[in-house]
Parts: C-alpha cells; sequence; structure tokens
C-alpha cells in the first residue's frame, strides 16, 4: 500500500521541481512511512511513497520494463500477480524484482492500454510511456484507491490525496459550490467531483491518458444488472450459495498473499465474521481478529466477535475505547482534505490505531451490504407505506403546499416533502436538498451553477431494473465508493495500515450482479442468500441479533467536550464571517438540536466538520503542508 503524486510541466523541468515533487510525496508519509521513490525526466515528475507488503527487499518503486522505456507507480495491490508474472515470462519478459508492481509495465508492453482488463486487485496507477509521451492514470474497478487530477496554469497534477496538489506552487484554491451543495446533501462529495471547482477524482473502472497536453478518459469496466443472467439451471438456490462460498473462498485466498503480518477487523456482523471463517480455513496459522467497543456504550456487538473469535481460535485483541473527541477531530481533518460528514470515520479510526499494533494488512468484509441487500434501508424503501399509493398530483399538493409551507424543524415537514419523490429519488437524494435554500446565503446560492444531486443519482440509474437493483447500484457506484471506501482508505491509512476487501473481487461482483434480487432481500431478510450460503460456518447469534453497528455518542460529545469547539467555531460572528452558511438557520439547529427538539445530530455533524474544514484548509493553510514545503526546500538545498 502507497501513496503516488506527481505532475507534468509545460515545459523542462526545473531545480526546484524535484524539491517540489518530494514534498507532495512527503505530505502522504502515512501512506507509506516505509521509503520514497522519483522519477524525473524531461518534463515528468513521479513519485510515491510505500508501505512495503510484498518483496520487501526489491519491490522498490518506481519500477521499470526491461529498457526503461516504461515507468509506473502504483498504490495497491494486485492480487493476481503470480499467475500474471508466469504468463509474461512465457512471453519472454523479464522481471528483475519479485512485486506484483511489476507486472504492470510488462503488461502494458503487450497489451497497450488494455493491461487493466488483466488486473485484479486495488489500485491507483501513474504509468509513463517515454516513447509515446503518454501518462496513464487509472483506478480500480471498485472505487478502493482514490485517485485526483487537475490542469494548473498548463501543468498536469495528480495524486492519492489533494494535500499533495496543495503543495504545488501552481495550485490554485477555487470553491465549488456545487460540491458544497452535493457534500450537504449526501454527506460527501460524489465522484467526478471535488470541494476544489478544477479538482477531480477518477471514476472507479476508469483510466485517462494525457498526452500532448490533451486528456481523455475512458471506462474499462462496468457491471450491469441482467447481463449474461444466470442460466435457469443455475438460479437454484443450494447451486448459488455453492457459488457464492466457492468464489468467497478464492477471494479471501488470493488476499492472504503477504510479507508481512496480516488480520482482520471482526466487529460482530455478517460479513467481517465470514472473512473471519474463511481466513481460518485457509490460514495454517490463527487468525488475529480486531474488534472495538465505547466504554459505557450501551448496545455493543462485542459479545458476537467474541462469539466468532472462540469458535475458530482467533488471536482476538479487544479495545474498549473512551476517544479523545477533539483530538480525533483533528485526525479526521487532516486525513480527508475535503468536507466529509460520516462520523463513523472516527470508530475506523480507532479500529485501525489498534490493528496497526499488531499487523499492518487487515480483512474487511466491506461491500457486503451493497452487493447482498443488506442495508435496512432497502426493505423500508420496498415499502414506503400506503402514501405512496396516493396519485401523483395528490402527494405534489402534500408536498409543494403543506410540506414546504412547514417552517423548519417542524415534525412530519420532511416526510410530506418526500412524497413528490420516485422510490429511487428519495432512496439515493431523499429530501435533504429541501434544506439548501435555508442553509446557504442567497448571495452563496447564486454562485450555484445548479447541478441538481437528482442528476448525479440519475446518472447511475438503472431505468427497467427491478427497484432493489436500482437502489443497491446507487449504493455500489456512489456511496460505496466516495463514502465508505473513502473512509475505509483515509482512517486506516492515517495509521499506515493496508485493508483488503474480498467481497470487492470484481468476478464475486459480477456473480453477485447475476444472482436474483428477491434471493437477496426475501420477505425482509436482508442478505438472504449470503446467510444461508455461511448458514452452518457462523454462530447462530451471529445471525439473529439486529445489526447495531458502531457509532460515536455526537449527542453527549456536543453537551459536553466537543461543546466549547462547536458554540464557538458555528457561533453567529464566525459564520456571517465567509458569507456561505445561513447564520441564523445554524443557530436554529443548535437551538432545536441543544433543546432536544428535534435530533439535528447527523446536520450538526456535517456542518461543523465543513466550517472547520473551511476555516482551516480554504482560508488558511495546514501546519503539517507548511512543514512538507520547508522540508523539502531545505533538503534539496543540502
Amino acid at each position: 500500500m502507497c501513496g503516488i503524486a506527481g505532475f507534468i510541466r509545460n515545459k523542462h523541468l526545473g531545480d526546484h521541481d524535484r524539491s517540489v515533487l518530494q514534498s507532495m510525496c512527503d505530505v502522504i508519509h502515512h501512506r507509506g512511512p516505509d521509503e520514497a521513490g522519483y522519477f524525473t525526466e524531461g518534463s515528468v515528475a513521479l513519485g510515491m511513497r510505500r508501505l512495503k507488503i510484498i518483496d520487501l527487499a526489491s519491490g522498490s518503486q518506481p519500477i521499470f520494463n526491461e529498457d526503461k522505456s516504461i515507468v509506473v507507480v502504483f498504490n495497491g495491490e494486485i492480487y493476481n500477480f503470480l499467475s500474471l508474472r508466469e504468463a509474461l515470462i512465457s512471453k519472454g519478459h523479464s522481471f528483475y524484482t519479485h512485486s506484483d508492481t511489476e507486472v504492470i509495465v510488462h503488461l502494458y508492453e503487450s497489451y497497450g492500454d488494455d493491461f487493466l482488463t488483466h488486473l485484479n486487485g486495488m489500485f491507483a496507477i501513474a504509468l509513463w510511456d517515454k516513447n509515446e509521451e503518454k501518462l496513464i492514470l487509472a483506478r480500480d474497478r471498485m472505487g478502493e484507491k482514490p485517485l485526483y487530477y487537475t490542469e494548473m496554469d498548463g501543468d498536469f497534477l495528480f495524486a492519492s490525496e489533494i494535500k499533495s496538489m496543495l503543495c504545488h506552487p501552481k495550485f490554485k484554491k477555487e470553491l465549488s459550490p456545487n460540491a458544497v451543495s452535493h457534500y450537504f446533501t449526501f454527506n460527501y462529495i460524489p465522484a467526478p467531483g471535488s470541494i476544489y471547482r478544477n479538482v477531480y477524482k477518477l471514476f472507479p473502472g476508469e483510466y485517462l491518458v494525457y498526452q500532448n497536453h490533451e486528456m481523455r478518459k475512458k471506462l474499462y469496466w462496468e457491471a450491469r444488472y441482467g447481463h449474461d443472467a444466470l442460466r435457469p439451471e443455475s438460479r437454484k438456490k443450494e447451486v448459488i450459495c455453492e457459488e457464492l462460498r466457492h468464489k468467497l473462498k478464492e477471494s479471501v485466498a488470493l488476499r492472504l498473499i503477504s510479507d508481512v503480518p496480516l488480520g482482520a477487523f471482526l466487529s460482530g456482523g455478517i460479513d467481517s465474521s465470514i472473512m473471519v471463517a474463511l481466513m481460518s480455513e485457509a490460514s495454517n496459522t490463527r487468525v488475529k481478529t480486531f474488534s472495538i467497543g465505547l466504554e459505557n456504550q450501551e448496545i455493543s456487538e462485542l459479545p458476537f466477535a467474541r462469539a466468532v473469535a472462540q469458535k475458530y481460535g482467533t488471536d482476538h485483541h479487544e479495545l474498549i475505547a473512551r476517544p479523545d473527541a477533539l483530538s480525533l477531530i483533528d485526525e479526521i481533518q487532516w486525513s480527508f482534505d475535503e468536507p466529509f460528514g460520516d462520523s463513523s470515520a472516527l470508530p475506523t479510526y480507532l479500529v485501525s490505531q489498534m490493528t496497526r499494533e499488531h499487523v499492518t494488512v487487515a480483512i474487511s468484509g466491506d461491500g457486503g451490504d451493497e452487493l447482498f441487500g443488506g442495508y435496512n434501508r432497502y426493505p423500508r424503501i420496498l415499502d414506503r407505506g400506503a402514501m405512496k399509493n396516493l396519485p401523483k398530483p395528490i402527494r405534489n399538493v402534500f408536498s409543494k403546499y403543506i410540506g414546504e409551507a412547514l417552517p423548519f424543524g417542524f415534525k412530519g415537514k420532511a416526510f410530506l416533502q418526500s412524497l413528490k419523490y420516485s422510490d429511487y429519488a428519495l432512496f439515493s437524494v431523499g429530501a435533504r436538498e429541501g434544506i439548501l435554500s435555508e442553509l446557504f446565503t442567497i448571495d452563496f446560492l447564486q454562485r450555484m451553477t445548479k447541478v441538481s444531486a437528482h442528476e448525479v443519482a440519475n446518472r447511475v440509474f438503472l431505468e427497467g431494473e427491478p427497484l432493489l437493483n436500482q437502489c443497491m447500484y446507487f449504493d455500489m457506484k456512489v456511496y460505496m465508493p466516495d463514502d465508505i471506501l473513502t473512509k475505509v482508505d483515509r482512517m486506516s491509512m492515517a495509521n499506515s495500515l493496508e485493508t483488503r476487501a474480498p467481497f470487492l473481487d470484481h468476478h464475486l461482483v459480477e456473480f453477485a450482479m447475476k444472482v436474483p434480487p428477491e434471493l437477496k432481500l426475501s420477505k425482509q431478510i436482508t442478505k438472504y442468500i449470503l446467510k444461508e450460503s455461511f448458514r452452518d460456518a457462523l454462530p447462530e447469534e451471529v445471525f439473529s441479533h439486529r445489526k447495531t453497528g458502531f457509532s460515536i455518542p455526537l449527542n453527549d460529545w456536543y453537551r459536553q467536550e466537543l461543546k466549547p469547539l462547536l458554540m464557538d467555531t458555528l457561533s453567529e460572528t464566525r459564520i456571517k464571517r465567509f458569507g456561505i452558511l445561513d447564520a441564523s438557520f445554524v443557530q436554529k439547529v443548535i437551538s432545536q438540536h441543544m433543546s432536544g427538539q428535534r435530533n439535528y445530530e447527523r446536520l450538526l455533524w456535517m456542518i461543523l466538520m465543513f466550517q472547520l474544514w473551511y476555516e482551516n484548509w480554504f482560508i488558511g493553510e495546514h501546519p503539517r503542508i507548511q512543514l512538507a514545503r520547508s522540508s523539502a526546500l531545505s533538503q534539496s538545498a543540502l
């Protein structure tokens, strides 16, 4: 696991550019604390920070082909590299390392841009072809690894994290009002946008070619429901269960290849428990498992994690955490670079921190909910109640003339407003856009170009598919990469921990998308086919208990240790200073929440995270970025 960064200048590199590249890499030291690597030639600068996982001795990057005409820096893991290596050697390619990275350059030699279709892994790749003077940037199929890019004043920049770009002297901060709107609608900023107007994310399964100062992008993989559907004889539950067990077993085995210690997150839920069961079956040693709970937590899944650990005799580690709210907020602000409103980032950070004390790689259960219908919101959206059967004109009357007329904070307002939305629109966006006109100042609203959140959601709308498939597809293509996988990547990498997600093997994803939706959500039972496939492998209590998850006690924090920060940061004076959020509306949210009139726990967190980001990142400059710049300059002067 690593972090990559680089740039192509509109002229030859100067003496200062090496130190710029070094600072871009130093600032993501957490992604790769073991070593750094640089390539500078002509107008091209490629750099990386490495966390050693495979081929500890000779796997240093950049990696070259035989005549050094192709060079690559790479973040991630290629799980099928051993079979690819054998095939490439049989074609006459010569290898000088035993790393997974080296297969990339030789695949490119053999297949050109199509090399990506041969890779099974999670990755962000930057490959430079000297002969063609062509840069290729690529992101893995499911979006496990991040990759940002931009053009600034004739120079092309890319990086695993935006903070690397902030170290480049040509980077200019321009806020994207649309991204701010989407952040407060979705809780995150969906691809391809970012909080900065001209900085973009590659989509999962997409690659970019930059050549002759021109850019083109193309999807190299995209799975869809209904394509190559299962044959009738293969649609039987027993047949699907057998195939699902086989594919998951293969996926887990591939992800156990490592030259460093490896373990597993174990929450006590179905997905992570299945991972532990399959790891125990494939491993010759005791699997190390890691679980956390909160001090004074009323409902905990720790007992279920312990039951799984006991069944498989794992080397189990638990942390009962009493987190320091202020220090955690500082850390997640540093890690995300842009506003991120999912407060579950905090427990993800804590479990990653504990896990890194024992291992360098952790297996996670991410992806199970999105692929097999695991979220409780799926059955809720499939059964919205009697009101959805009312004729659309009547629903619109309720929504427009009653829902919108009710004052903010009035109980039932959001429900009435939601009546105008289709099931898919309500699932993917909901009624959250309804508060934006009150949340933002008039001046800031006028700066938006009115790219609505519904347009973002409709980008992945599958017309004609069953509603469950539509909802799961939105989660797989938008929510999972831009929220769940972003959270896991940043919080694990903040602790220099690699995470691997066997559910996201693209062969397994393609199979899961062929499984009929009625076998995923059956009679209100979520993840039905997955549970049936592993019914005999796990303790019964893992299946029977209600999923509770792990959440930070924000309400307690707001009234205790976070109260001074909350009241100061969101004071009327500070809010008015920047002209983005409506100060009176923010005060109304705080007042109604603190009085117990309404629960605005999530909205308050989003507002606080945005305001802190805006003050510390957009208006100010983070001290660690200043340090990376000054350190690189001083070293280059030696």
